[in-house]
C-alpha cells in the first residue's frame, strides 16, 4: 500500500509506502525535510501540481527520527512518483532481469561451446599432423609383371655400361658423369613429372653393409638427396638378396607442412662397388608405377637387387 505525502515547503506530492507515515523524509524536489502526516488526500491535478511532480524516485530520501532531518538521509525505498504504477514497474523489472539472466546464460553456453569446438579442432589437427610427421611410409616395389612394361619400355630409354656392369631405365636423357675408373659413375635426371632419379656407382667396397644388422652412416644416407638438409628418416628397411644386403630409407621433411616431397634411398655394396639408387619427388608419386619401375629396372652384372 502507498500513501500520498505532500511537501510542506514546495507543495510537491509523492507516493510513499505506509511505513514512512509519521516519519521525517527529505523532499526530492526542494531537498527540504518535512514530516509525513497521515491521511493526506491526493492533490488535484492542477497545472501547477503537475509541474511540481518529481518523476525520478531515485533521488527520494527518507530520514530516520534519530538522524538530523536536514543532513542525514537514510533511504529512498518506498518513495515514488505519483504518476508511476508501482506494481507494473516492479513486474517489468523482474521480467527484464530474468531476460538478462537468460541472455547471459546463453552467451556463456555459446562461448563455452565455441571454445570447446575450437580446442577439439586444434587438438585433432595437431594429432593428425603429429601422426603424419612420424608415421612410417611403407614402400612395396613393383614386380615388373605388375607394370605395363611394354608401355614403359616404349617411353623410357635404357642406359648402361658393360665396363661398369650396370643397366637401368629412365624417362628421358640423364646427365652422366664419371668416366674414369676411380671416379664415381652417376646418372641423374630431374623430370618435372616424375621427380629426381639418380643412380651412382663408386669403386668403393663396404662389406660391413652386408651384415644384416649393419647400419649405414647418416651422412652417407643423405648424400646427394635434394633438400636433404631439411629432411629426416621416416622409415628404414633392410632385406637380403643372396649374399647382398640392401638398405632402404624413406625420407620426409622435418616439417611436413613445408613440403609434400619425399625421397627414397637404396644403399648396398656388391662386387667391391657401392651402389646408390635414389628417387625424390612429390609424395603422391611414391607408389606410382613409374617410380617403382625405375627401381626395379636397375641391374648390376645382370642381377636385380631392388625387387622388394
Amino acid at each position: 500500500m502507498t500513501t500520498i505525502a505532500k511537501c510542506t515547503h514546495c507543495d510537491s506530492a509523492f507516493k510513499i509506502k505506509d511505513h514512512l507515515v509519521g516519519k521525517a523524509v527529505r523532499c526530492p524536489r526542494c531537498k527540504e525535510a518535512f514530516r509525513v502526516e497521515p491521511n493526506v488526500a491526493a492533490p488535484a491535478k492542477s497545472a501547477k501540481a503537475s509541474r511540481q511532480v518529481v518523476r525520478s524516485a531515485a533521488t527520494a530520501e527518507a530520514i530516520t527520527p534519530e538522524s538530523d532531518p536536514l543532513s542525514s538521509p537514510t533511504s529512498s525505498e518506498g518513495f515514488f512518483d505519483t504518476h508511476e504504477d508501482v506494481d507494473a514497474a516492479y513486474t517489468a523489472n523482474v521480467v527484464s532481469a530474468q531476460h538478462q539472466k537468460r541472455r547471459r546464460q546463453r552467451a556463456v553456453l555459446i562461448a563455452s561451446g565455441s571454445l570447446a569446438a575450437i580446442m577439439l579442432i586444434v587438438g585433432t589437427v595437431v594429432a593428425f599432423q603429429y601422426a603424419y610427421d612420424n608415421a612410417a611410409i611403407p614402400l612395396e616395389l613393383a614386380n615388373p609383371q605388375s607394370v605395363d612394361v611394354e608401355k614403359l619400355n616404349g617411353e623410357w630409354r635404357p642406359y648402361g655400361d658393360t665396363r661398369w656392369g650396370y643397366s637401368l631405365r629412365m624417362p628421358g636423357e640423364p646427365t652422366i658423369s664419371g668416366e674414369g675408373e676411380q671416379q664415381p659413375r652417376s646418372l641423374s635426371l630431374n623430370d618435372p613429372e616424375f621427380g629426381t632419379m639418380k643412380f651412382e656407382m663408386r669403386q668403393e667396397a663396404h662389406p660391413e653393409w652386408n651384415e644384416f644388422f649393419a647400419k649405414v652412416d647418416r651422412d652417407e644416407i643423405f648424400k646427394g638427396v635434394p633438400a636433404g638438409n631439411i629432411m629426416k628418416i621416416s622409415s628404414e628397411v633392410t632385406y637380403q638378396t643372396d649374399s647382398t644386403t640392401v638398405h632402404r630409407y624413406i625420407l620426409v621433411s622435418k616439417e611436413s607442412r613445408l613440403t609434400k616431397n619425399v625421397a627414397v634411398v637404396h644403399k648396398f655394396s656388391v662386387d667391391g662397388k657401392t651402389i646408390t639408387v635414389l628417387w625424390s619427388g612429390p609424395r603422391k608419386m611414391l607408389r606410382s608405377p613409374e617410380v617403382l619401375y625405375f627401381f626395379s629396372s636397375v641391374e648390376i652384372s645382370g642381377d636385380r637387387y631392388i625387387t622388394h
